[in-house]
């Protein structure tokens, strides 16, 4: 992900909102040519948490798009039910 000095920085984009990794595995990362944006998935119950979002508790590993450098984080969709919305 850009740094803003010019040089590539690695980050982790499977974070909690307070910075740290999140809870749960996080896979098949994809990056942005500019390194700004990242689509991953991930089993973690606490990634994406936002005031509209509360922690994730269905158990079905979920798409997300990591932004930087505002840091955001958003859910995409969820997997399962043979490609369906998840009943709640």
């Amino acid at each position: 992900m850009p740094s803003g000095t010019g040089r590539p920085q690695v980050r982790l984009a499977s974070t909690t909102p307070g910075g740290a990794p999140g809870n749960g595995a996080s896979a098949a990362p994809s990056l942005t040519a500019a390194g700004s944006w990242v689509l991953f998935e991930s089993d973690a119950t606490d990634v994406g948490v936002t005031s509209n979002r509360q922690p994730d508790a269905n158990g079905v590993r979920d798409a997300m798009l990591a932004t930087e450098p505002s840091g955001d984080r958003w859910l995409l969709g969820e997997r399962g039910n043979n490609g369906r919305p998840p009943t709640r």
